[in-house]
């Protein structure tokens, strides 16, 4: 007869694994509007990193009774507390304090969640439970993207952006999503939880594509490129399928062709405003007279812009616009100076070097993930949008457990607790 006493607060942890399951449906399918008997409405899930209250008590309840665990070690927890400090130095020198502020504190959320992952003693059974939640919810995030799809005029050039607001993040959150997704499908031992783990992924890829973000279609053929040549059996089978279908795309739809050939003109004219335009500007009107831990984060290097242009009637119209940098590597810098970046690029280091140590199994994934995030964010700054913030370090998490000892933990990937003691009568 198995103890009918469960372990030291078993009750707490298992309610923890649900609040998760549900933070990680809403990684995709953003924001719910909720009304309660018609007196009282409230939206959540679009910043599920406001719900992490939740979350805190419960870890603090079931922690407070396991005190004599060890704390999770990872190489990547220095590096990110580093980001979060310099942002909040940045911050109290920053012309924006409370908006500075505000961001650097999400960060410390962000962290909070990397240590609570990292410290959850996961079993496949509990893995399983938070990929319930994760899979419902990219199977919404692809439900929404079909109706979207749907309501689009075939004559016009229209993009699709579903559950995130701007079709460029959905393009990036889709390799996310896919490259999260395709773990759990090697995780997967039942034909009904391949199934619908199999729909979500072919969700995803029709998300990516719809979104005609063109920097998520070149991420996405890397993505597969990477897949194709470290990867092997059903990876490399998908690999070969998926860019066979992205050369006939390429053949056959006009509008991503046509996507493509627009950026021919996306040259430093100036009559119009493009990408070279903007890290121009700021390379030559910010970056000479940065601080060292920068400006601070949030929306006040857009100010910066709007304010020198309106002061500067010979610079052309197209920029007197809150444009933001449109590139995550340049926003760091603008926000936190040479510290910030320092911080960031030993964190990126430490995900490559983590994902070339996974195992041959998850060495391909990790390696065609994060290759395709530097890539996207070369053109994008989407590293603090929305919930993306919460499936990188998802990723970040899932990486450091299956490349085992090398990555700074304890203990090999996900090993399955021992059962519990049976009663002596």
């Amino acid at each position: 007869m198995r103890n009918p006493n469960p372990t030291r607060g078993e009750r707490w942890l298992t309610l923890l694994i649900y609040e998760l399951a549900v933070i990680f449906f809403f990684i995709p399918a953003g924001r719910f509007h909720i009304s309660l008997i018609g007196w009282y409405s409230f939206s959540t899930g679009y910043d599920a990193y406001k719900l992490f209250p939740v979350l805190l008590f419960t870890w603090l309840a079931w922690r407070i009774q396991n005190l004599d665990k060890p704390w999770p070690q990872s190489r990547f927890v220095f590096p990110f507390f580093l980001l979060f400090l310099v942002s909040l130095i940045a911050a109290v020198t920053s012309q924006d304090f409370f908006e500075a502020v505000s961001e650097a504190l999400e960060i410390l959320s962000y962290f909070f969640f990397l240590i609570l992952l990292l410290d959850i003693p996961w079993t496949p059974r509990r893995i399983q439970t938070v990929a319930v939640g994760f899979v419902i919810g990219n199977l919404y995030l692809a439900s929404q993207a079909w109706m979207h799809y749907q309501t689009l005029n075939p004559a016009l050039p229209a993009r699709v952006s579903a559950t995130f607001r701007h079709p460029n993040f959905l393009g990036f959150y889709g390799l996310l999503g896919l490259t999260l997704s395709f773990w759990i499908l090697n995780q997967s031992r039942r034909p009904r939880h391949t199934f619908w783990v199999g729909v979500s992924i072919a969700g995803l890829l029709f998300a990516v594509v719809t979104s005609q973000s063109r920097v998520a279609l070149v991420a996405l053929g890397l993505w597969l490129l990477v897949l194709l040549v470290l990867g092997h059996g059903r990876l490399r089978r998908f690999a070969v399928a998926g860019l066979f279908a992205g050369m006939m795309a390429l053949v056959f739809s006009p509008d991503i062709v046509a996507r493509f050939s627009a950026m021919a003109y996306e040259t430093p004219a100036a009559e119009q405003v493009n990408r070279v335009r903007i890290w121009l500007h700021y390379l030559e009107h910010e970056i000479p007279t940065l601080p060292y831990f920068g400006i601070g984060l949030g929306p006040v290097a857009d100010t910066r812009m709007n304010d020198r242009l309106a002061a500067d009637p010979s610079t052309a119209s197209v920029l007197s616009h809150k444009w933001g940098p449109h590139n995550a590597y340049l926003a760091w810098l603008l926000g936190t100076g040479l510290a910030g970046m320092f911080a960031l690029f030993w964190l990126l280091k430490e995900i490559l070097r983590t994902a070339w140590a996974s195992d041959s199994e998850n060495r391909p994934l990790w390696m065609a993930g994060w290759l395709a995030m530097l890539l996207v964010i070369t053109v994008q700054d989407p590293l603090l949008y929305a919930n993306i913030p919460l499936a990188l370090i998802a990723m970040l998490v899932l990486t450091g457990k299956t490349a085992g000892k090398i990555a700074g933990n304890t203990t090999s990937a996900f090993r399955t607790e021992p059962p519990p003691q049976e009663d002596a009568s």
